[in-house]
């Protein structure tokens, strides 16, 4: 799908074609912090390569578009999103909805503690998509991979 959106965001000349990445795309033994440049140190974790893989090649073809049409689209990368909308479904939540759900329902049976899953070695970042959708063009803590804003 993204591939043709782009393919038509350039064939119709939008004048800015903005994808979204995932850090899904990253290698399974990425060092934290991340880093932009470790994108294409190796293959994405198993249960996340197809969805990594296709989002990186959405980076590839708008540096491609860039390079041959001098389209002028950009890859942004966030890091892990959370929000409004999100799945709190306990079987198979992300992060921050399993622990906020956790949260609630001790509260409502009146427990002094919740277990989380995980030995506390695992780190992640993590942004609100309210945050994410603010970002400013000009902002200086929005990134691109491969091209220039």
């Amino acid at each position: 799908m993204g591939v043709h959106l782009l393919h038509e965001a350039w064939r119709h000349s939008v004048k800015k074609f903005v994808t979204v990445g995932t850090v899904c795309a990253y290698p399974r033994d990425t060092p934290v912090p991340f880093t932009e440049t470790a994108l294409w140190d190796g293959y994405p974790e198993a249960t996340n390569a197809p969805y990594g893989v296709a989002k990186k090649t959405l980076l590839v073809m708008g540096q491609a578009y860039r390079q041959q049409y001098g389209f002028n689209a950009v890859y942004l990368l966030p890091t892990n999103l959370y929000g409004p909308g999100d799945n709190y479904d306990s079987r198979t939540s992300h992060v921050i909805p399993a622990i906020m759900s956790k949260c609630c329902d001790a509260r409502d049976k009146g427990a002094d503690s919740i277990r989380l899953w995980g030995d506390g070695s695992a780190t992640r970042d993590f942004l609100h998509a309210a945050d994410a959708v603010h970002a400013r063009e000009s902002s200086r803590d929005v990134h691109t991979v491969g091209a220039q804003a």
